[in-house]
C-alpha cells in the first residue's frame, strides 16, 4: 500500500471481508491515518486535506497505528507475524524489527506519549477481550521493545511516562504502570475495583482514555441499567479521578459496550449516543462544556459512532459504521466510514471530499 487518490470508506458483506478502515487521531495537532482499499494517507489538519502516506506493510487488525506530531508508530502483519514500524518524519522513512514472543498475535493496540519518545504494544488474537492473553512489549526512544506483563486485554494509553490499560472482562477495569509495565496496580473508577472474574452486566465500562491539553486524563465511563445508560466522565491527573460531567443517554447499550466521547476543548466534550434503529440509523450528539449541555441531530452522521477525535473546538474526525441487512442474514452488510466536522458537529462529510 501506499497511494490513494481519496480517502473514502470501505464496505463488507457477508462472506466477503474487505480490508478495515484505521482511523487514528492521536495528537493535539489533528493527525490522522486513514487506511482504506486503496492504501493510506495521512492528513495533519483534521481531515481538511490529505497525502498519500506509504507503510512498510499492511496494518495489522485493531488500533495498530499511532501519531505524535511527526511520529508515527505502526504494527503491521505478515507471514512470519507481527513487526513494530517507526517513522519520526510524517512517513517519509520507517525502521522495523520484529514485535517478539512465542504466543500467536494478530491484532494490536500500539500508543505513543505525547511527545513521542515512548511507545508500547499490546498484541493479542483477534476479538481477545477480559482476561484473554495478551502480550505487552514498552520502548523507549531508539530502544527495542522490551517484554512486560500484562494484567488483562484492552487498550492502552499514555499520560506523561505513566502507562495506563483499560480492558479486562466488560472493559470495566483500569490499571496504571509507572515504571514503563514493570508493574501494574488498578486503579478505582467510582470509588470501587472491579473483581477480575464474573464482572456482573450492570458493572460501569471504561472507554480509552482521553488525553486533555494540560496533560491530565479523562475516562469516558459508560454505565448500564435497565433505566437506561449514562456516561460519566471522570478527570484526574494521578491516580484519583473524579466526576467531572454526567451526561444521560437517550438509547441503552448493553454490557461492556462504551459510547464514543471526543475532547472539543479545554473542559469541553462531545458524546455519542447509540444510532437509533431503522434504515436512517441516526446519531444524537451531546455537547458538554463550560455553561454547555446540549443535544444536537448532526446532518450527514449516519451509524455507530466507533471514534470521534478533534483538532479544536470546530475542527474533527469520527469513524461511523453503518449495519443493515436485506430479506436475509446473508445479504447484510456493513460500511465503515471516516467523516469530518468543521462546525463542532453540527454537520459532516466523508472525510476528503
Amino acid at each position: 500500500p501506499g497511494t490513494t487518490a481519496r480517502p473514502g470508506s470501505s464496505s463488507t458483506t457477508a462472506g466477503s471481508p474487505a480490508r478495515p478502515i484505521v482511523g487514528a487521531v492521536l495528537d493535539s495537532g489533528g493527525s490522522a491515518v486513514l487506511i482504506t482499499p486503496a492504501g493510506a494517507s495521512l492528513s495533519t489538519d483534521a481531515g481538511r486535506s490529505w497525502r498519500a502516506l506509504r507503510l512498510p506493510a499492511e496494518p495489522a487488525a485493531g488500533h495498530s497505528i499511532a501519531i505524535a506530531g511527526a511520529g508515527i508508530a505502526a504494527v503491521t502483519a505478515g507471514p512470519h507475524g507481527l513487526s513494530y514500524q517507526r517513522s519520526r518524519d510524517g512517513g517519509l522513512t520507517w525502521t522495523g524489527r520484529p514485535v517478539p514472543g512465542t504466543e500467536p498475535a494478530e491484532q494490536a493496540s500500539v500508543a505513543l506519549s505525547a511527545d513521542g519518545t515512548h511507545a508500547a504494544v499490546l498484541a493479542s488474537l483477534p476479538g481477545a477481550t477480559g482476561n484473554a492473553p495478551a502480550q505487552l512489549f514498552v520502548a523507549a526512544s531508539g530502544e527495542p521493545l522490551v517484554p512486560r506483563p500484562a494484567p488483562v486485554s484492552g487498550t492502552v494509553t499514555w499520560q506523561g511516562n505513566r502507562l495506563l490499560l483499560a480492558g479486562g472482562p466488560l472493559s470495566s477495569q483500569l490499571y496504571a504502570s509507572d515504571d514503563g509495565g514493570a508493574n501494574w496496580r488498578q486503579l478505582p473508577v467510582g470509588g470501587r475495583l472491579a473483581p477480575r472474574f464474573n464482572v456482573d452486566p450492570g458493572t460501569p465500562s471504561i472507554g480509552a482514555p482521553l488525553r486533555a491539553p494540560d496533560g491530565s486524563v479523562v475516562l469516558p465511563v459508560t454505565t448500564h441499567s435497565a433505566a437506561g445508560s449514562s456516561v460519566l466522565l471522570y478527570a484526574g491527573s494521578g491516580s484519583r479521578f473524579s466526576i467531572a460531567r454526567r451526561v444521560a443517554l437517550h438509547g441503552v447499550l448493553g454490557p461492556g459496550a462504551v459510547a464514543a466521547v471526543g475532547a472539543t476543548g479545554a473542559n469541553s466534550y462531545l458524546v455519542a449516543e447509540p444510532a437509533a434503529a431503522g434504515d436512517a440509523q441516526l446519531v444524537s450528539l451531546h455537547l458538554v462544556g463550560p455553561g454547555t449541555d446540549r443535544t444536537i441531530q448532526p446532518a450527514g452522521l449516519l451509524g455507530t459512532v466507533d471514534s470521534l477525535t478533534f483538532q479544536d473546538s470546530t475542527h474533527g474526525l469520527a469513524q461511523v459504521t453503518r449495519r443493515g441487512c436485506g430479506n436475509s442474514k446473508q445479504a447484510c452488510s456493513e460500511k465503515v466510514e471516516v467523516v469530518r466536522t468543521s462546525d463542532g458537529g453540527l454537520s459532516w462529510q466523508p472525510a476528503g471530499g
